[in-house]
């Protein structure tokens, strides 16, 4: 029984072993047949990929080898196909480059004299290749300084650099004409005597809804580290009313006399100049120049046609008073300007102004007073003015403009004087003076 138990556990024990010896050799077998078959599939796809090249099918040849790797990553035939393929393409590569860098020096060079628009369809037929800018980069050393220069500041260049075009112009210069219609309104009073009483508002004019037609002449100079403008504004009036009206007591109480006039002839004037630095961001599409200038301003008036309100007399013959205001000084500001697309730009001004204010007047009808000198007004000003506009490009010389400018004048308390007939005058206190502005004007600027 024992002989028999032993007997048997040797004969399993032995089994087993051969079972897998078996196995093993079968595992064996299979995997050089499967290495075999990659080898077969491997070499197929390799003389497909040798097929392919030789009718001028590299891209079709370049994937079937890349299969090959992906089957057998240590092919040794496909990894140095592929090499050389990537050789001979990085050697075309150069010789296109070399060649478009001939093309593009030899452009620029014959086409110095040409306008923007040719140099510009010359230097994109010469780089239909496309070279990058880091070989552009390396090519300086070989190319004269001069025929770098135009190569390097062309526009397919700069674009390929990701940087916007320089401007090639040293000094930019812009003028502007326009023309446009304005409306001011302007008011002064002064008191009873040089202390502001007896009473505080003795006399007060008024005139209002000057409709004015305007012209306007701006200049504009740009260096880069340096900036001037210069504007030139003549106005006609067109049509006006006018108010003078006169107090026995403060805070314009007991008014005892009125009279409206109508206002239509005379105008104003304006003349500015300022100078400052550019501030240039984001590539230049923002800028803004802090200024300093000078600036001298006019407005004349004219009453005609007068009818006295109080009291209720009626219209009154042969009124032709004038009133003639100049104010003057320096001024501080910011002129700015945003590019919003390639053809549109906003642009804009802000000053601050110091000014100083003097009158004269006559009124023809006061036999008591001195002709052609009635009075004349003297005083410290401040000014607020702003702009603001918009500017389309239609080529690149040219370009339309519509601006907004608005203006707002006063006085401080100062002197006024009247000039009596006898030769004697008086003087009082000028209480205060406003005068505000609103023009829209529409204009052509040449640019060069």
């Amino acid at each position: 029984m024992v002989y028999s138990t032993f007997f048997g556990c040797f004969v399993r024990m032995h089994m087993s072993r051969f079972f897998i010896a078996v196995v093993t050799v079968s595992l064996l077998s299979f995997r050089g047949n499967v290495c075999a078959a990659q080898s077969l599939t491997s070499e197929f796809l390799y003389q497909l990929s040798q097929e392919y090249l030789k009718a001028g099918k590299e891209e079709e040849a370049v994937q079937y080898l890349h299969k090959i790797l992906l089957i057998d990553p240590v092919n040794s035939k496909a990894q140095e196909q592929l090499a050389r393929l990537q050789q001979e393409r990085q050697a075309c590569s150069d010789r296109a480059i070399e060649e478009t860098l001939d093309r593009l020096a030899s452009a620029h060079a014959q086409a110095s004299d040409r306008s923007s628009k040719q140099l510009h369809e010359a230097t994109s037929r010469a780089t239909a290749q496309g070279p990058s800018p880091v070989r552009l980069e390396r090519e300086q050393e070989r190319l004269s300084d001069k025929a770098f220069r135009r190569l390097a500041t062309s526009p397919w260049v700069l674009e390929q650099r990701g940087k916007e075009q320089p401007k090639a112009r040293w000094l930019e210069t812009d003028l502007s004409v326009s023309n446009g219609y304005r409306l001011d309104q302007f008011m002064w009073n002064i008191a009873g005597d040089i202390n502001g009483k007896n009473p505080n508002i003795l006399s007060e004019l008024t005139w209002k809804d000057l409709e004015i037609y305007e012209i306007a002449g701006d200049l504009t100079l740009e260096m880069p580290y340096a900036y001037t403008r210069a504007s030139i504004k003549k106005g006609w009036i067109n049509n006006g009313q006018s108010q003078d009206s006169d107090f026995n007591k403060n805070n314009r109480g007991d008014e005892f006399s009125r009279s409206v006039s109508s206002t239509d002839d005379r105008g104003v004037f304006d003349v500015s100049w300022g100078a400052g630095i550019p501030l240039k961001f984001w590539d230049g599409k923002v800028k803004f120049v802090p200024l300093g200038g000078y600036s001298y301003h006019e407005l004349k008036l004219k009453d005609t046609d007068g009818v006295q309100v109080i009291p209720n007399t009626g219209p009154f013959k042969n009124l032709n008073s004038t009133y003639e205001s100049f104010w003057h000084g320096p001024w501080t500001g910011v002129d700015w300007s945003v590019v919003a697309t390639p053809k549109l730009r906003l642009i804009g001004s802000f000053e601050v102004h110091w000014a100083r204010y003097r009158t004269r007047a006559d009124w023809n009808l006061r036999t008591d007073f001195k002709h052609p000198k009635s009075f004349a007004d003297d005083a410290e000003a401040r000014g607020l003015l702003g702009s603001a506009g918009i500017v389309y490009a239609l080529t690149k010389h040219w370009s339309i403009r519509t601006m907004l400018d608005y203006a707002y004048w006063s006085a401080h308390p100062g002197h006024a004087r009247t000039f009596f007939a006898n030769g004697t005058a008086d003087e009082t206190r000028l209480n205060t003076v406003k005068w505000r502005s609103l023009a829209l004007l529409f204009g052509l600027t040449a640019s060069f």
